[in-house]
């Protein structure tokens, strides 16, 4: 009910001023669905915004010959990461979100709560930790001037001169330096002895070192070796980090695109309209099932036909695939 009184007024505001486009949504699979299938299964946007840069990342692996790409997105509250292998990039079945299971086709991806509005602080051990928590964006980072009073990264960045104060946004914020200085000194260095410049780096060194965690999981847990692959840096966070975490896991080449901010965005014009539609049977994989196979296949057919007429796809620009998920006897994943 949430998704669809949002979409409904969307749709209204926009016509309100005779301006009534057809508008899509991307989904977590990297296709687009119309508003009626969003309000049916809101689910299916939970990864919209990321999915969105997985798509980037492989179209980038096309024009530039790369066909193997980590791709590697940080804002302000998240960093995900994507792999582009022989230019495809992968899709599960099954996701989980919030440690939640979602039994719904989505881009894989592995997300670590690590941005540049990440908080810094001194646990009760003595320790130095980075996130989860975030100050978001208000009040945000100290140096914003918004009243935020916990160090961030950005503000180690800052402190240690990786931000221009004069010409944040181009010129049109100005930076607090002062502000982030004394905030990580305070937060920071007095605890753990050290000088403000030291307690930025600190933290930029437990952010970068997390930061490489998350990209050597995502391929290790594939066989993968990080040699084989560029580091493709994007985010409005992700060219601060890029070479320290590629330098971290032996990355040779990182790629930064001309408009890293947007790189989302980009990736989602290049996206097709795109209907996943499933039927769980019970069935053993054997010639005596045949018929109930093909019967239920060509039910699944005829509802994507239906859907994709409903979504005005003109016949001659469809495509259906069909895949299944099977299991050996007695397992218990597909």
């Amino acid at each position: 009910p949430v998704v669809r009184r949002y979409l409904e007024r969307l749709e209204a505001r926009l016509g309100e001023g005779g301006f009534a486009p057809r508008v899509f949504l991307v989904q977590s699979n990297g296709g687009m669905c119309s508003l009626r299938s969003a309000a049916e299964q809101p689910a299916r946007l939970l990864l919209s915004g990321p999915s969105g840069g997985a798509l980037a990342a492989e179209r980038l692996s096309r024009r530039l010959a790369r066909p193997n790409l980590v791709a590697v997105d940080m804002g302000g509250t998240s960093f995900d990461v994507s792999v582009v292998q022989g230019h495809r990039i992968g899709l599960v079945t099954q996701g989980e979100v919030d440690r939640l299971p979602v039994r719904l086709p989505m881009v894989e991806m592995r997300t670590i709560g690590a941005g540049g509005g990440s908080i810094a602080a001194v646990d009760a051990a003595g320790r130095l930790t980075v996130g989860p928590r975030s100050a978001g964006a208000r009040p945000g980072p100290v140096c914003y001037g918004r009243g935020g009073t916990e160090p961030t990264v950005t503000d180690a960045n800052a402190v240690l001169g990786r931000l221009d104060p004069d010409f944040f946004l181009g010129g049109a914020m100005a930076l607090d330096l002062a502000a982030a200085r004394a905030a990580m000194q305070a937060r920071i260095g007095e605890k753990l002895g050290l000088s403000v410049e030291e307690a930025a780096e600190g933290v930029l060194r437990v952010t970068n070192a997390q930061l490489a965690a998350a990209v050597r999981l995502s391929l290790f847990e594939k066989g993968l070796d990080p040699r084989d692959f560029a580091l493709l840096s994007f985010g409005g966070a992700g060219g601060l980090h890029a070479t320290e975490v590629a330098e971290e896991l032996g990355i040779a080449e990182v790629i930064f695109p001309r408009e890293p901010g947007t790189l989302s965005a980009y990736g989602i014009l290049f996206s097709d309209l795109v209907q996943d539609i499933a039927r769980s049977r019970l069935l053993r994989a054997e010639a005596a099932n045949q018929a109930e196979i093909e019967a239920l296949l060509a039910a699944l057919r005829a509802e994507g036909e239906a859907r994709l007429a409903a979504d005005g796809v003109p016949e001659a620009q469809r495509a259906i695939e069909i895949a299944a998920d099977l299991r050996y006897h007695g397992q218990a994943f597909e």
